[in-house]
């Protein structure tokens, strides 16, 4: 079914989501995402935006409470915004309630996890709750907030979506009977001003990362770190629409007047997933005494307190165990990793639980886990697989191409970054990212190493 809108300011809504328990002692659930459209113009004709749905509903039934894994693999309900306007045009994906029957209770949305992506992003679970935006007065769900480019050369502009709605697995027969029903509303205003004006106010710079090159300073003719001649700031032609590349370096004002250089490990549609490009902090313990039996509880703790100033990062909250970070869905990253030469960490060498599961709440950093260093390529023990710039301004990088030095400028030594990833056939080991390009272990007191900023942001 498709409809073609032509307005200045557009309200569209879509999307019947109806979530509905059945049973008592069993806590069965059913989910239903069907359609029932309805459209509320205003504003003045001139917006030409179209919204496309699924001809035939989707329908799940004996749906339970789930594992993100499960979650993930469940039927996803797809649409897409095609716009054939030759202006930008930003909008805002929310997800309304609908009113209940009389006699009926929602489900809370602490209980519902949802994944929402963007043109083939990556899928990443999350509570309902975290939506949630104070628009007036009013507490909303805004999925998306971005800018959709006007057509070049009569070719239209589409965003396509997929998503995932299901029951958290925490959920219990405390809310048997309840229901959760929703719409998704896209509002629509064609922007007056440029694209540029519309991205995270926040972003400084952006470098499209390059590691070709001779890998001497001197003439050093790719990208690596932003710095050299061969960069160019490519900030005037981005917006909120721009897919970022791996590596692509973000300079980014983290608190007011407070500028630091990023490197890109995911675009995840409206938000981006980056690393600090330097060693946020140097020579700390990944936990001290001595054992991984804990976690990285020693170095977490610097890390976030010398973060917790960063305002305009966003507020991370997850669960060791249980949060999927990266591309894949392994989730097990409260584990260690079998130390194998040449293998790259991964759900199948990463499957031993080494330290219990805790949860950060409302944090602004964390660290890298080792799975996510495979997905830049690094290996253990293997030289030089890693990304570059995943060991740059590290002691020995200046051979895979980035700055040499075997301690900053405050003299704190550079041998490497931790990970939050325990070494499994060690008790007293973890891993981090080295200088010389790949993933190395040493004791938990190890004092050479520091930890590198993993931070979200908005685009």
């Amino acid at each position: 079914m498709e409809k073609v809108i032509k307005n200045k300011k557009i309200l569209l809504i879509a999307l019947l989501v109806l979530l509905g328990i059945i049973g008592i002692s069993y806590a069965w659930y059913t989910l239903v995402i069907n359609k029932d459209t309805s459209l509320n113009l205003r504003g003045k004709t001139g917006l030409d935006i179209t919204l496309v749905e699924p001809s035939n509903p989707i329908v799940i039934n004996t749906a339970i409470p789930m594992s993100d894994a499960d979650g993930l693999a469940t039927t996803a309900y797809q649409f897409k915004v095609v716009s054939n306007d030759s202006e930008n045009i930003a909008y805002q994906l929310y997800l309304d309630d609908v009113e209940l029957e009389s006699g009926e209770h929602k489900i809370p949305d602490s209980n519902i996890k949802y994944s929402l992506t963007k043109n083939g992003g990556n899928e990443n679970p999350a509570l309902l709750t975290t939506t949630h935006k104070i628009v007036g007065n009013k507490t909303v769900r805004e999925l998306d907030d971005t800018i959709i480019n006007g057509k070049t050369a009569n070719t239209a502009v589409e965003n396509v979506y997929t998503l995932k709605l299901w029951i958290d697995s925490e959920a219990t027969t405390a809310i048997s009977g309840y229901k959760f029903k929703a719409k998704l509303r896209l509002e629509a205003t064609q922007t007056e001003d440029s694209a540029q004006a519309s991205i995270n106010p926040h972003i400084k710079a952006v470098y499209k990362y390059n590691q070709d090159g001779s890998g001497e300073e001197t003439d050093y003719t790719g990208c690596l770190g932003g710095s050299e001649a061969g960069c160019s700031n490519i900030v005037s032609t981005i917006n909120k629409n721009t897919t970022y590349g791996v590596g692509d370096i973000v300079k980014y004002e983290v608190a007011d007047g407070v500028e630091k250089y990023f490197n890109v490990l995911y675009d995840n549609g409206s938000t981006l997933t980056l690393q600090q490009r330097e060693n946020t902090i140097a020579n700390t313990a990944w936990y001290s005494p001595l054992g991984n039996s804990q976690g990285p509880t020693t170095i977490l703790s610097a890390l976030e307190t010398s973060t917790n100033g960063w305002n305009y990062v966003n507020n991370q909250t997850y669960t060791f165990g249980a949060t999927t970070f990266g591309k894949t869905t392994f989730s097990a990253t409260a584990t260690g990793c079998i130390w194998t030469k040449s293998t790259t960490p991964d759900s199948s060498s990463c499957t031993i639980m080494q330290y219990p599961s805790f949860t950060k709440t409302d944090v602004k950093a964390r660290l890298i886990t080792a799975q996510e260093a495979g997905e830049m390529n690094c290996q253990m023990q293997t030289l030089k697989t890693c990304k570059k710039f995943m060991n740059n301004y590290l002691k020995e990088s200046k051979s895979n191409g980035g700055s040499f030095t075997a301690k900053d400028v405050k003299g704190n030594n550079t041998y490497g970054y931790w990970t939050m990833t325990a070494k499994a056939n060690d008790n007293d080991s973890a891993l981090y990212v080295s200088g010389q390009g790949n993933i190395l272990s040493n004791y938990t007191t190890g004092s050479d190493y520091g930890a590198r900023a993993v931070v979200e942001i908005n685009k």
